[in-house]
């Protein structure tokens, strides 16, 4: 028996443009479209939904720089295995056709070249959604690019870029300023 009141429904979130107004973290900061756009983080904070954003260590930047929808710069500590992982919160759950990211440095040292995204029901057990290495699409300042997530059968809660080598300069540092996310959001009514 489901804990849920009802079934989910959803919503289709299709990719238009990196960082446009079209992905799920942009949905959850303007509460669904109905307000300005607000960093997900911060409403999460104040308790008005949003998302939790947890990383493996923070040298330069704060939890919401990595879920920024504006070029700031942001990374972790240089250890090997870095990684960002965002909660949904147990109101959604996502099945991922796309995502973006976004590199959170204002040169191009650093940037991400090995990584997988994962996804995960309980923040516990992942599933690896798109395995990259070497990868040199982020290739510059601040750059930008989206991936397809092929055959995504299942629907998440927690997503986590997971830092599985050395970046373009050989060192562990994960730096990101910008993640967003493409697919059908499942919205779950909680029980009356």
């Amino acid at each position: 028996q489901s804990t849920w009141g009802r079934p989910p429904y959803s919503i289709r979130l299709d990719y238009k443009e990196d960082f446009g107004e079209s992905g799920v973290l942009y949905w959850l900061g303007t509460r669904g479209g109905t307000a300005e756009w607000r960093n997900p983080v911060h409403l999460h904070e104040e308790g008005a939904g949003g998302v939790a954003v947890t990383v493996s260590s923070i040298e330069k930047g704060d939890l919401s720089s990595f879920v920024s929808r504006e070029p700031v710069e942001s990374w972790t500590r240089d250890v090997p295995a870095s990684w960002l992982a965002i909660d949904l919160g147990p109101q959604y759950s996502l099945q991922p056709s796309q995502y973006t990211l976004r590199h959170g440095g204002n040169y191009k040292a650093d940037s991400l070249r090995n990584w997988d995204l994962q996804g995960s029901s309980d923040g516990v057990n992942w599933t690896v959604l798109r395995r990259h290495g070497p990868d040199s699409s982020l290739n510059g300042p601040f750059a930008t690019h989206t991936w397809t997530i092929e055959d995504a059968t299942s629907s998440y809660r927690h997503f986590r870029i997971l830092q599985t080598g050395h970046n373009s300069s050989r060192h562990n540092f994960l730096v990101v300023c910008g993640f967003e996310l493409f697919g059908d959001l499942y919205i779950h009514t909680p029980p009356e």
